[in-house]
């Protein structure tokens, strides 16, 4: 709790010096990992923060009831987190970065996971399993290799204002631009491609099978 509260003091007046004001605060590495199931550290962690102020917003993986109810209990607001650059199991945590394809690395991929995640509010595990995902925030590793590429696409699949009634083929949908009720307009969940995959921007792929059994050899 104290080394919480000595450290968002630092932050705090580090960014003060710069002419910016600490909005939220997020727990790094093996500190966010464990504090996601840990209810004594998170208890401590939210306890060192609203020691601080109470106007920060305390930032959590999405999906933990232990840092939401610990921000909760000390007048914290909670911001539930989700990554777009990396992989989820069937429980919803992240994958471990030793695992292959634990880190998304390509913009395409990561875009579509973040629009999957705010439009339609779920992921696909690495093993294939669509998990639910309500996040407030997504987070992208700043030291990936091609994070601007990466941020820039998830920036431009998210952007709200397209246009009422135009349709776009992402992540394996096809998906028509709607109003929501609070004005906003966002690309909806959309009809799922009958083979799973988009052939360009507009429309569904269609799988052609290039040997006629599986298994078959040709020489």
């Amino acid at each position: 709790e104290a080394d919480v509260v000595y450290q968002v003091g630092a932050v705090a007046a580090f960014a003060r010096t710069h002419g910016a004001h600490l909005t939220h605060v997020k727990p790094h590495g093996a500190l966010y990992s464990q504090a996601a199931h840990d209810e004594p550290l998170a208890r401590a962690i939210a306890r060192g923060v609203a020691r601080f102020s109470r106007d920060l917003v305390l930032v959590g993986l999405a999906g933990s009831l232990t840092m939401r109810r610990a921000a909760e209990a000390e007048g914290l607001r909670f911001a539930a987190e989700a990554f777009a650059d990396r992989a989820y199991d069937t429980e919803g945590r992240l994958v471990s970065r030793s695992r292959p394809g634990a880190l998304i690395t390509d913009p395409a991929s990561a875009a579509a996971k973040a629009l999957r995640i705010v439009c339609d509010h779920v992921v696909t595990s690495i093993e294939g399993a669509e998990v639910p995902m309500h996040a407030d925030t997504l987070c992208l590793h700043g030291d990936t290799d091609g994070a601007a590429d990466l941020s820039a696409a998830c920036r431009g699949a998210c952007e709200p204002g397209c246009e009422t009634d135009a349709t776009v083929c992402l992540a394996g949908r096809v998906r028509r631009c709607e109003v929501r009720v609070n004005g906003c307009s966002l690309w909806s969940e959309g009809s799922a491609c009958p083979d799973g995959f988009c052939a360009d921007a507009q429309t569904c792929g269609v799988c052609t099978n290039g040997c006629p059994v599986a298994g078959t050899t040709e020489c």
